[in-house]
């Protein structure tokens, strides 16, 4: 599959993140690629904004992670309902989600322009947290969900479901929802 617009997002605080922006603009769009380019991303490398995460995602054909696995996450979550294919582009240290060092992005840049990439599925959780019939909070999530107290740890009574259906309930101080991802 071919790709036409890229949207760059990237982790602003990592050293040297800036940089590397500037560097995959400038390659994609010299291989006439358009690039929507995230308003905090926009900031650190001087290029036009295109907005928010969730905007950028629903107009992108594949969105470029320049971060790690928090960073992919965090976009997973908040892209919603917009979530195109990701790309990461690892800027630190580990990255399990990530598809290449920061050092190796011509090259990933040239693979994504030719279409020589291929895409593995990954199964996303959507979790809705409620209270009677109102709907507290509703997330999308790629590798867990974690329901908990915040920082006062007391028993809480869950009625869990999965797809509508009663899967048990019990007192806990927490639940963490994992797919294989997670």
């Amino acid at each position: 599959m071919r790709t036409k617009t890229i949207g760059l997002i990237a982790h602003a605080e990592k050293p040297g993140v800036a940089n590397l922006a500037r560097n995959v603009i400038r390659e994609f769009t010299a291989r006439a690629h358009p690039v929507i380019v995230e308003n905090e991303t926009a900031k650190i490398a001087k290029a036009k904004a295109g907005g928010t995460i969730a905007q950028v995602a629903k107009r992108s054909d594949l969105i470029v992670v320049l971060g790690g696995d928090g960073t992919i996450m965090h976009i997973v979550t908040m892209a919603g309902k917009n979530l195109k294919p990701i790309f990461g582009i690892n800027v630190g240290s580990l990255g399990f989600l990530t598809c290449v060092n920061s050092s190796a992005y011509r090259e990933a840049i040239d693979a994504i322009s030719s279409g020589r990439i291929s895409y593995s599925k990954r199964s996303l959780l959507s979790v809705e947290l409620r209270t009677n019939k109102r709907v507290l909070s509703r997330v999308h999530a790629l590798n867990d969900a974690v329901i908990s107290r915040g920082d006062l740890s007391r028993l809480i009574k869950l009625d869990a479901k999965v797809n509508g259906e009663a899967l048990t309930e019990f007192n806990a101080d927490g639940l963490i929802i994992a797919n294989p991802t997670g």
